[in-house]
């Protein structure tokens, strides 16, 4: 019983996960390219504080 009702939940998690993805507007080339940018610096960071 308890894991059905976990796969229950899960089931609804999922969905409105997927609705809230549906609703966020299209993310636009430059918007990825900066995230991407972000990012790389952050992991260059990360690499100067390790030293």
């Amino acid at each position: 019983m308890r894991r059905f009702r976990r796969m229950v939940i899960m089931s609804k998690t999922m969905t409105e996960a997927k609705e809230r993805r549906f609703h966020v507007k299209p993310i636009t080339k430059s918007k990825r390219r900066a995230a991407a940018v972000r990012k790389v610096k952050i992991k260059a960071k990360q690499k100067k504080e390790l030293y």
